[in-house]
C-alpha cells in the first residue's frame, strides 16, 4: 500500500513541527503540503480561521475534497456543521498519544468516497434517532439526554449505537457529523 499523503493544519509552527515529527515516525504516512489525500487539522479550538484554512487546504476546484480529520480540544456545532461540509470525517481529542488511532482515523478520510455514500442518499433515521443525535451534537451527555427524553440511559446508548454501527461510523462526534451532512439537524 501506498503511503497516505497528509497535509497538517495547526494553531501554530510548534505544534505542526511536533505533529510533523509524530507522523513521520509512521512509514505508512508522508507529510506534504499541497496535493494531500488526507488533511490533518490540530488545533485547541476549532474556529472561523481554522476552517477557512482547512477550506483553502482542501479546495481542489472539481476534483473531490480528501477527507478532514480534526484534533482539537472543542468544538461547537455550528463549526462541526461546516467542518462536515469541508469533508469531515473523524474528530480526536487532543490528548490521544495513540498513533494508530490517529493512523486509522486518517486512512478512513483518504479513503473516503469521492462521493461519500451518506451524501448520495437520504438519511434513514428515525424521528427518535435524530431527537438523540440533536442532543448530542449541542453537547449533552447521554444521562442528560435521557432525562430530557424521559428514557434510560441505556436506551440512549443502545440508539446512537444502533446508527453508528448500521450506518458504518467511528464513534459519536462521527455520527453527530454524518447526520449534520444528511441534513437532519
Amino acid at each position: 500500500m501506498n503511503a497516505i499523503a497528509v497535509r497538517v493544519i495547526a494553531d501554530d509552527q510548534d505544534t505542526r513541527d511536533d505533529t510533523v515529527a509524530r507522523l513521520q515516525r509512521c512509514p505508512r504516512l508522508r507529510v506534504v503540503t499541497d496535493d494531500a489525500d488526507a488533511v490533518l487539522v490540530v488545533t485547541d479550538e476549532v474556529s472561523v480561521f481554522t476552517l477557512r484554512a482547512v477550506r483553502a487546504a482542501t479546495d481542489r476546484g472539481c476534483a473531490p475534497r480528501p477527507g478532514v480529520v480534526v484534533m482539537c480540544n472543542r468544538i461547537q456545532r455550528q463549526e462541526l456543521l461546516h467542518a462536515a461540509r469541508l469533508g469531515l470525517v473523524s474528530v480526536l481529542s487532543r490528548s490521544i498519544d495513540d498513533l494508530d488511532r490517529l493512523w486509522d482515523a486518517l486512512v478512513q478520510a483518504a479513503n473516503r468516497p469521492a462521493t461519500a455514500p451518506e451524501e448520495s442518499r437520504p438519511a434513514k433515521l428515525s424521528t427518535r434517532e435524530i431527537q438523540v443525535l440533536r442532543l448530542l451534537a449541542d453537547g449533552h451527555d447521554t444521562s442528560a439526554i435521557a432525562v430530557r427524553l424521559r428514557y434510560s440511559e441505556r436506551t440512549v446508548k443502545y440508539i446512537i449505537h444502533d446508527v453508528v454501527t448500521r450506518e458504518r461510523l467511528r464513534n459519536r462526534a462521527h455520527a453527530v457529523a454524518f447526520a449534520l451532512r444528511q441534513g437532519v439537524l
